[in-house]
């Protein structure tokens, strides 16, 4: 009996892991992708009830899951180079999905006051967050801005001039990615901002494949150095988020400092990374993290690079 039940345990487990590995080609199974790391905790506890319960081959079953699990997090959190902690200056960079009805219009403004941030990021900036935020203009002359009700506005603050920009991906007046280019140690940086729709449903989860595909194309014709950074609406452990990054130049700047959850900060128990940033490999990561809670229901991402 003891047995059976955790047979019928494992089985539980396996059936949401397996369906995220096909999502791929259901939008339903891809959501069931993102919980990899509550998979790994489910499957180690089984291995100490098994271990408890003197059940060798459900314990042997449970710790070979576990461990195939475990190789997902390894880039993570793996040590980093000499060359890859070098403290010097950098440019700082950061993240923030605002939440189009946050009206923690302070906590947001204390934030980017008290960092020394060179360029923002804003996803969801809506004709009322252009108004607040119009306070530190001073220490940002430089913007590309298309704010919007609702949930697409998007948004550049630079300390940087901008010397070129360009809207990606735009369907039906909503704008998904953008991008800025800025002169960085004396050479041109393409810096692309980019906030697909959430993939639920099948018509969003197409959608956002193709704002994948379209980016992925762009950053492969690029010949400068690139970050790319936003609220990516998917975890990295969706089989579609290959279609992002396929680019052998690119680097995930996460590697060596963790997971880096961003969302939900409202149920911080359940937090998993929906907020990424990528550099191409001529570009030096220096740090990477997560930012205070803002009132959203994102967690900034911050980033600071410098030329390798």
């Amino acid at each position: 009996m003891k047995n059976k039940g955790l047979n019928y345990l494992i089985i539980l487990g396996l059936i949401p892991l397996i369906m995220g590995f096909l999502g791929k080609f259901n939008w339903v199974f891809d959501l069931f992708s993102h919980f990899r790391l509550y998979y790994l905790c489910y499957f180690m506890v089984l291995v100490s009830l098994g271990i408890l319960l003197k059940n060798k081959w459900q314990t042997i079953s449970s710790a070979s899951i576990t461990i195939a699990l475990m190789f997902s997090f390894f880039d993570f959190y793996q040590p980093r180079t000499l060359n890859e902690v070098d403290n010097g200056e950098g440019l700082n960079i950061v993240s923030i999905n605002l939440l189009s009805s946050n009206t923690n219009v302070d906590t947001v403004l204390t934030y980017i006051a008290d960092n020394e941030f060179d360029i923002l990021f804003f996803q969801e900036f809506t004709p009322e967050w252009e108004h607040h935020l119009f306070k530190i203009l001073e220490r940002y002359p430089f913007s590309y801005s298309f704010p919007q009700h609702g949930v697409y506005g998007i948004a550049f603050f630079s300390k940087l001039e901008i010397k070129d920009h360009q809207i990606l991906v735009q369907e039906r007046g909503n704008i998904f990615a953008n991008k800025i280019e800025v002169e960085f140690e004396e050479e041109r940086l393409v810096i692309i901002g980019m906030h697909p729709p959430p993939p639920i449903s099948k018509s969003l989860f197409d959608l956002r494949n193709l704002i994948y595909d379209s980016v992925s194309k762009t950053m492969e014709e690029s010949e400068y150095e690139i970050v790319l950074i936003g609220d990516m609406n998917t975890t990295s452990f969706s089989p579609n988020f290959d279609r992002l990054i396929n680019n052998e130049q690119l680097v995930d700047t996460r590697r060596g400092f963790g997971l880096l959850a961003s969302w939900n900060a409202r149920w911080k128990f359940t937090l998993i990374t929906l907020d990424h940033a990528f550099v191409t490999k001529g570009l030096n990561v220096l740090n990477r993290g997560v930012g205070n809670d803002v009132g959203s229901d994102h967690l900034p991402i911050t980033l600071q690079i410098k030329r390798k």
